[in-house]
């Protein structure tokens, strides 16, 4: 009954560990004023000695010494209440997150009024904790809102979102250049750092599209990094891609504290575009970056195998990543989209 047995029961403390030194100091475990089972310290982990039974559970592995408790609300328990103390347990490593970006083609007015696609493309989006999103195009803003708003009427965990202003800023940026780019993400994952912003084009004209940076955080573990994402102009790819270094260094001075950055997005870094042997003489491809997606992977839906969608990080990201990576395969209709989202797990732990 709750603080009213007596402490009589000191007997059983001699039980702390096979073939050990028990019950020479037994009564002790019993000596609760008003503690009832005190005894029952003695359950502790190989090696504790049996005398002292009420903190016997504080030597070796801390088995079952917080028995030792037994004499319900109130008692004292003989000391027993040190029983948890035997060893200690380190909590499990946070789960990885998935990293994706996907260039949904001509994502506007048009497309976000058709059900069956928008409904897929949701499905798509709630599968990743953070997705990195290519060629919006909408003259009135409106798709990214909508297109959240959908993602989460689907139910579950509530999502969030970081859009750019429409890119293709400078003077001889044609109107094929207008275009947003956006992150949706899993708050219960992710969190941003900031609104985001373009990458400042405006001295050297780099890209018909500036690429769109941001910072974000993990919720579990102390993972920061900032995303870079990009769609390249198809004809300028290679220059554009080789400028993704410069970008990451202006992105450096942005975040002077952080250490991953990730550049992603439709890069158009295959076949007619950019070849391996074309790619490797540019400066992201040297020893301070790690190519997530290789050359080999076919991300786009043409017949031709084609790595046009890429994911690259500083070398400091190599420590994250785990190795594991992929091509959704998610549709076969070229009304989604002609790519394929690509996507990486990232441990939020070094």
């Amino acid at each position: 009954m709750p603080g009213g047995q007596g402490g009589g029961n000191g007997g059983n403390a001699g039980d702390g560990m096979p073939g050990g030194q028990g019950g020479d100091n037994a009564g002790n475990a019993g000596a609760a004023g008003s503690g009832g089972e005190g005894g029952a310290a003695g359950m502790g982990g190989a090696g504790a000695v049996g005398g002292n039974a009420g903190n016997a559970g504080a030597a070796g592995s801390g088995g079952e010494g917080g028995a030792a408790g037994m004499g319900g609300a109130g008692a004292v328990g003989g000391n027993g209440g040190n029983g948890g103390n035997g060893g200690t347990i380190d909590p499990p490593d946070p789960d990885p997150i998935t990293l994706a970006t996907f260039n949904i083609r001509v994502f506007g007015k048009t497309k976000r009024e058709k059900p069956e696609i928008m409904s897929q493309l949701v499905s798509i989006v709630r599968s990743y904790d953070i997705v990195a999103i290519q060629e919006i195009k909408d003259a009135s803003l409106e798709t990214p809102g909508i297109f959240l708003d959908a993602i989460n009427a689907a139910g579950g965990n509530t999502y969030d979102m970081r859009v750019s202003e429409r890119t293709g800023q400078q003077p001889d940026d044609t109107s094929a250049s207008d275009e947003q780019y956006a992150y949706y993400f899993d708050t219960t994952a992710v969190t941003a750092r900031d609104d985001g912003q373009l990458f400042d084009d405006s001295t050297q004209d780099l890209f018909q599209r500036e690429p769109f940076v941001a910072q974000f955080a993990t919720v579990e573990g102390d993972f920061t990094f900032v995303l870079i994402n990009v769609h390249t102009k198809p004809t300028e790819a290679l220059a554009e891609i080789d400028a993704l270094h410069d970008v990451i260094g202006w992105s450096q001075l942005a975040y002077p504290a952080e250490d991953d950055f990730i550049a992603l997005g439709d890069f158009n870094a295959g076949c007619d575009y950019a070849s391996p042997e074309e790619l490797d003489l540019l400066d992201i491809r040297g020893d301070d970056y790690v190519w997530l997606i290789p050359d080999t992977a076919d991300t786009n839906l043409a017949g031709r195998e084609c790595a046009y969608d890429r994911i690259v990080g500083t070398e400091p990201v190599a420590d994250h990543f785990t190795d594991v990576w992929g091509v959704d395969e998610a549709f076969v209709d070229a009304a989604v989209s002609d790519h394929w989202p690509v996507w990486v797990e990232l441990t939020p732990t070094e």
